[in-house]
């Protein structure tokens, strides 16, 4: 998240709307003022079909909240997988 049409701002705290998605977020040095948002999905993710919401929450006054949807699928592990992570 780098501000363009704006001055410097600050993410005061993000949050999802999936019980099995997480997000965070970290200032990056080597662009002061800008932010790093990172979305994963843990283990709770069921197989199926993923629609949801990040709510990024900052100290700008005329826009305080960003919402980022973030739909995709999550497929169950394959045999191949299960082995390549025994190796």
């Amino acid at each position: 998240i780098t501000p363009v049409a704006v001055k410097k701002f600050k993410v005061l705290w993000v949050k999802t709307n999936h019980p099995a998605l997480t997000a965070r977020v970290e200032s990056m040095r080597k662009k002061p003022g800008a932010y790093r948002l990172k979305v994963r999905f843990g283990p709770l993710a069921k197989p199926g079909k993923i629609n949801a919401k990040v709510t990024v929450h900052t100290d700008l006054p005329h826009a305080k909240d960003l919402s980022i949807s973030v739909f995709g699928r999550v497929v169950e592990p394959t045999q191949a997988d299960d082995q390549g992570s025994q190796s």
